[in-house]
């Protein structure tokens, strides 16, 4: 791993993915029947609706796109790519640094024992395309 994805991984890229599985974690052991839909969702209300974030305009601009589209995270990686984007101000559009950082986001995950699936990233962006971005 060169300089720049080693710092990238201890930066938002690292810290999305654990903040993510440690609510995932917490969520499940209250409740082991819910899916992992559920708590992204739920992880992803909790975060940007109720916790009544304070945004800047760039980032209230972007969350806007996901409420307008009626976006809902179906895997964790949604919600760490939502928060990506709307944290991070990295979207699809900005292709080479949103797909790297997406890496090591998956890794991450996978790392901390989850199993994202081969498509998560380009089914995100698909959703992304359709369901956000017009909204901006």
């Amino acid at each position: 791993m060169d300089f720049l994805g080693w710092f990238a991984n201890k930066g938002l890229a690292g810290m999305i993915p654990k903040n993510a599985s440690e609510q995932y974690y917490k969520w499940k052991k209250k409740d082991p029947s819910l899916s992992e839909a559920e708590i992204a969702q739920n992880i992803f209300s909790l975060r940007y609706l109720v916790s009544d974030p304070h945004f800047d305009r760039k980032e209230a601009k972007r969350f806007r796109g996901y409420m307008g589209g009626g976006f809902e995270c179906q895997t964790l990686m949604d919600f760490c790519l939502a928060s990506l984007d709307i944290e991070g101000q990295i979207d699809p559009c900005d292709t080479t640094v949103f797909y790297d950082v997406s890496s090591i986001i998956q890794s991450e995950l996978e790392r901390m024992g989850f199993k994202p699936g081969a498509d998560d990233i380009r089914d995100f962006v698909g959703r992304w395309a359709h369901d956000v971005a017009p909204y901006r």
